[in-house]
């Protein structure tokens, strides 16, 4: 889930064949996994936060299921990425305190500083927001219905309009009845 991140996750609860960064991350998580068990011999602070970060991971990685559809958003993703965090201190800590860490910080810090720049912009309005998350995740109606909704609200119709067409073609014989709403709204302001 960590290279999925945006304003709208999308849930989708088996890995599908063609899917190489659900692969990737699942590959990640396994072997991480594996190397920490062989930590066993010594476990510090360290390798327990990791081993509980993981446990905590699973369910948002559709591993184990919970039977829960809505368990794969980003919010679930808090406790393990803390976790994960506290580990990443404890074991630097002592590289940090003998003064060799200064660079992968700067890095670290440069890195924050990029994505909060490319990050802010996409929050600008809702056009911005909801074409954002459009983008991110093109089969899904939910971005798709907003973005048209947005586009109402700023008058642009004939765009709304398609984007509406768009996102009930998206699921069909699904009961999601607020592109049509949104179609027929813009159909309405046109004339």
């Amino acid at each position: 889930p960590f290279f999925s991140l945006s304003p709208y996750h999308a849930v989708r609860l088996t890995l599908l064949k063609g899917d190489s960064t659900a692969w990737l991350g699942l590959t990640l998580g396994i072997l991480i996994i594996t190397l920490s068990i062989l930590q066993l011999k010594k476990p510090s602070r360290a390798f327990w936060l990791l081993m509980t970060g993981f446990a905590a991971l699973l369910p948002v990685m559709n591993i184990l299921p919970l039977g829960l559809e809505n368990f794969a958003g980003e919010r679930f993703l808090l406790l393990p990425v803390s976790l994960f965090s506290l580990a990443t201190v404890d074991y630097i800590m002592p590289f940090w305190q003998k003064g060799k860490l200064y660079l992968p910080a700067v890095t670290w810090s440069l890195a924050c500083i990029i994505t909060i720049l490319v990050t802010i912009p996409q929050w600008k309005d809702d056009i911005s927001f909801w074409s954002w998350a459009s983008r991110r995740d093109h089969l899904s109606a939910l971005p798709s219905n907003n973005l048209s909704s947005a586009l109402i609200l700023t008058g642009d119709y004939a765009q709304a309009a398609e984007k509406a067409r768009y996102s009930a073609s998206l699921n069909p014989e699904d009961n999601y009845e607020k592109p049509w709403v949104n179609l027929g709204h813009a159909y309405f302001k046109m004339g």
